[in-house]
């Protein structure tokens, strides 16, 4: 349970450090943004707007998936799901799936683990490569280590735990309210996230929790 904690904190952290990353650069991506278009994209099969409970019962209906409830784990807008099949051919760690306050599914984002630690950047390769085939040249792409790390110096692994290397990529997908971010990064958990973000909802979400912030002040 102690790599699953991990993991989960791992994921929180991606998120921040990733909307960091990509805001700062956005006006850059703006002028050199390639939307593409693909109808009806989904999370691991489950429509963006779905009910926590339809997506608790889709989740567990996959072969040996569990739910894992803790402390940590217990906001009512999100579900945390282990043991979970391979994801496109590859090993799965865990699910997390986030909710608006209207019970509409708005993230969800797959953490996959390597065969072994040096293995990281093989995975991260052939999922970025799976990713472009299916939305093409990625809006947004960043691969670089933090000071005192270097690519190629044989610290690679310890850059990735220490949070001194980013590697993630970001495609926007469609426009207006049917605006979809993927996007794909390196965990200091050593693992590979693969994010689905319905940027209309996720924005809901986000005032969701201002507000429920607002109300206890």
């Amino acid at each position: 349970m102690r790599k699953i904690l991990i993991t989960i904190i791992a994921l929180f952290t991606m998120f921040v450090a990733a909307t960091t990353v990509n805001a700062q650069n956005k006006e850059i991506d703006s002028k050199t943004q390639n939307v593409k278009e693909h109808k009806d994209v989904k999370f691991w099969g489950i429509p963006f707007g779905t009910s926590k409970n339809k997506v608790k019962e889709l989740m567990l209906s996959k072969k040996g998936t569990k739910e894992y409830l803790s402390g940590l784990d217990s906001n009512k807008n999100h579900l945390t799901f282990f043991n979970t099949p391979n994801f496109a051919g590859f090993n799965t760690s865990m699910v997390m799936c986030w909710f608006t306050n209207r019970d509409e599914f708005a993230k969800g984002a797959i953490s996959l683990k390597p065969s072994s630690e040096q293995e990281i950047f093989s995975l991260y390769s052939s999922l970025k490569d799976l990713l472009i085939r299916k939305y093409g040249k990625p809006t947004s792409d960043y691969s670089f280590f933090k000071s005192p790390y270097e690519n190629g110096d044989g610290f690679e692994i310890t850059a990735i735990k220490s949070n001194k290397c980013m590697y993630a990529a970001f495609w926007t997908i469609n426009e207006g309210d049917d605006a979809i971010e993927v996007s794909i990064s390196i965990l200091s958990s050593v693992e590979v996230a693969v994010m689905y973000n319905h940027k209309l909802l996720d924005k809901k979400m986000e005032d969701d929790n201002k507000n429920d912030a607002m109300s206890d002040i």
